[in-house]
């Protein structure tokens, strides 16, 4: 092949495992160099902030804002100045990603600045919780929603919601195996008929068609012991959650992956511009009683500045998911370009949409039905559609589904971006000889986000990952006033005047105090979770003279997963060869990340 195996760095690891042997046999389209490819422009990085962004939180995270701050004025200042700080942090991560243009995000940005310790706890954290269940929520709401229709008078079943939210991941589309479930486990709602289909929900009957996975092919092939077993319901696939509709787009093409992103950022729009149509002209109309100055000050409690902090907090859980297109910076192209401008496309407008889809619902519904209703969206279209409202739960299915392809796109960058880092096994630094994927973190990301939905209520881990979320935001933007410091001969395309920074960071330790004053428990619990970190990285990473034992293990273990993946580590390209002074050989040896000085 052409090109230098790059293999992870030793940072942080002095005494790393023997790199596993290439994989043997032949290898299809040798010729080519085994890269990651820079397929995402600037619309593209658009739909994946956008994508990104508008997901589950527009749809879930108005009950919560209102609830916080009291009434609907000050719900609607919430989400104003939720997009107006998220654009203060969107401007300092495009300095810090045209500045240090590597695919990692937070986690780079804090590796580089700050040192491998401070790195590994921000990946770990993200890791661990932020990331899963975030995808974990999102899914959940998505088989909320598509739910919805068939259990028009009660709540989904959770036996339900959470099968189909890991069907929402299987080859077969989630909308085609709903008709086929047999439903949950003792639903509430009676055996009825819909649209001509006939919907046994009845008690005891488990929907194992919901389950349906993909069978994998090729050198990406697995053999499922029970392959051969049928029963009721069960299927020749495996019924589990780790073999996904989009974990398998992922893992096949970055095209299909950012062309199912731009499609489904283009109907999630759609969607909420029916949702800002309609109350415009509910507007226009004179029904707005709600927005009145008299009434959208009217408080039925007194918030405490906790209270606020609490109404930002869930509020900013819909904005989570601006700074991810710095996870991807290495595939974009003309990244010093197109990341600042899809940056600036992209947020506001969010901003705008989010605070006039708001302002749309309150034009439908009183703070009480808003406050009293578990899905927000379908009792707007309840209200103002009448028997087109299907539309909408269909509308945010489709929504949800498209931030699940972009969390999970740019989820899989980290963890590849942590193991060539050498916080992760290694094997997570590799892609397929093929499509160029990085099909191991892929799978890892797929199977931590079914783990995350089957331990319990994701839901109450909201105000965690928010926590978590500003407290890794926080610290990076802290590292480019660092890194202004220590190198101000840096070469950077954009750079923020520090009011910016300083700014975001003043805001940024209000929330975070405030926070730990009204939520001790939620926040404390978040810096454990970060904390647990530490052991991990001095025993994994840290620890120079593991056993051999160890690294034959790991070894042997990495192998089989390349063997079973079908992956090797990612090349340099042929012209960064030429210019090298160093042998092949060395260059993943010599190849150090950027140090401050």
């Amino acid at each position: 092949m052409a090109g230098h195996t790059q293999q992870p760095s030793e940072r942080g690891n002095p005494s790393p495992a023997p790199s596993p042997s290439p994989v043997p046999g032949p290898v299809p389209g040798a010729s080519e160099r085994v890269a990651l490819k820079k397929e995402i422009g600037l619309l593209s990085a658009c739909t994946i902030i956008i994508g990104n962004i508008i997901g589950s939180g527009i749809f879930i995270s108005p009950k919560g804002v209102l609830e916080h701050s009291g009434s609907v004025g000050l719900a609607l200042f919430v989400w104003v100045l939720g997009g107006g700080v998220t654009v203060l942090g969107s401007l300092c991560y495009a300095e810090l990603g045209v500045a240090i243009p590597k695919s990692g995000g937070d986690y780079a940005y804090v590796t580089e600045i700050f040192g491998g310790l401070a790195g590994f706890l921000l990946l770990w954290s993200a890791f661990l919780i932020m990331y899963p269940t975030s995808l974990a929520v999102i899914s959940m709401t998505f088989s909320n929603y598509v739910l919805q229709p068939v259990f028009p008078n009660c709540i989904p079943p959770a036996t339900a919601s959470r099968v189909l939210s890991m069907a929402c991941l299987s080859k077969r589309p989630p909308w085609a195996a709903v008709p086929r479930s047999a439903a949950c486990l003792a639903p509430p709602c009676p055996e009825r008929e819909d649209r001509g289909v006939r919907f046994p929900f009845g008690s005891g009957v488990l929907a194992f068609q919901l389950l349906e996975g993909m069978p994998f092919s090729g050198h990406l092939g697995w053999t499922w012991p029970w392959s051969s077993v049928k029963g009721p319901g069960l299927s020749a696939h495996p019924p589990l959650p780790s073999t996904v509709l989009l974990t398998w787009v992922n893992s096949s093409s970055v095209r299909w992956a950012t062309r199912i992103q731009d499609m489904f950022t283009g109907g999630k729009l759609l969607a909420l511009s029916l949702i800002i149509g309609m109350g415009l002209l509910q507007i226009f109309q004179g029904h707005f009683e709600e927005l009145r100055p008299s009434n959208a000050f009217a408080f039925w409690m007194t918030p405490s500045v906790g209270h606020l902090a609490l109404a930002f907090l869930q509020g900013s859980f819909a904005f989570s998911g601006w700074n991810f297109l710095n996870y991807v910076t290495e595939e974009m192209v003309d990244a010093r370009k197109n990341l600042p401008r899809a940056i600036f496309i992209s947020i506001p407008l969010v901003t705008f949409v989010y605070t006039f889809t708001n302002i749309a619902y309150f034009t439908a519904m009183s703070p009480q039905e808003l406050l009293s209703s578990n899905a927000v969206a379908v009792t707007f279209g309840e209200k103002l559609l009448g028997y087109f409202s299907w539309a909408m739960p269909v509308s945010v299915a489709l929504s949800t589904f498209g931030g699940i392809n972009g969390y999970l796109f740019t989820y899989s960058r980290l963890c590849f971006s942590g193991a060539r880092e050498g916080h992760l096994p290694s094997l997570l630094a590799m892609i397929h000889v093929r499509h160029c994927t990085p099909i191991p973190a892929l799978l890892v990301c797929c199977g931590a986000t079914a783990i995350i939905m089957l331990v319990g209520d994701t839901y109450t881990l909201i105000n965690y990952v928010s926590f978590i979320n500003y407290l890794c935001y926080g610290i990076t933007i802290l590292g480019l006033l660092l890194l202004r410091w220590r190198r101000p001969a840096l070469h950077r395309p954009i750079k923020v005047n520090l009011l910016i920074p300083v700014a975001y960071l003043v805001f940024w330790a209000f929330l975070l105090v405030f926070s730990f004053i009204s939520e001790p428990m939620v926040c404390g619990v978040g810096v454990i979770i970060i904390l647990t970190g530490v052991p991990i990285f001095f025993l994994g990473v840290f620890w120079r003279s593991k056993p051999k034992c160890v690294h034959r293990l790991t070894e042997s273990m990495t192998r089989w997963g390349q063997e079973l993946c079908f992956v090797v580590y990612p090349q340099d390209a042929p012209e960064e060869e030429e210019k090298s002074p160093c042998p092949p050989s060395l260059l993943a040896a010599t190849d150090k990340p950027l140090k401050p000085q």
